[in-house]
């Protein structure tokens, strides 16, 4: 973690995917941009993400067809909103119907 720090104090222009939220207080502190490399999938991690102080968020799921009203919240943030483009975002449980959030990669331009 420190080498890290290190490097964005150096100027680099780097954001921190944490595995949890262990170090991100230390990281706010001190200014370093971070994100969870896990996904918001529902509206309550997305704000509880946000609260968290990222600087990034990744979406999947359901909440994946409210990009439109997340934007609008990142954007008041200061956070980036992060998708996998070509992944269907899929919780599917077997119900008919399969439908899932999914970004062409020729569409990632529409996206951004």
């Amino acid at each position: 973690m420190e080498l890290l720090e290190a490097a964005y104090e150096k100027g680099y222009n780097i954001a921190i995917i944490l595995p949890d939220i262990y170090y991100t207080e230390r990281l706010k502190e001190k200014g370093v941009p971070f994100f969870l490399g896990a996904p918001a999938k529902a509206w309550d991690e997305f704000i509880g993400f946000l609260s968290l102080g990222v600087s990034d968020v990744y979406i999947t799921g359901e909440l994946g067809f409210e990009l439109d009203k997340i934007s609008n919240i990142a954007k008041k943030n200061n956070v980036k909103i992060r998708c996998y483009a070509n992944i269907i975002q899929s919780s599917w449980k077997g119900e008919k119907g399969l439908k899932g959030f999914f970004i062409r990669p020729e569409d990632v331009d529409i996206y951004s």
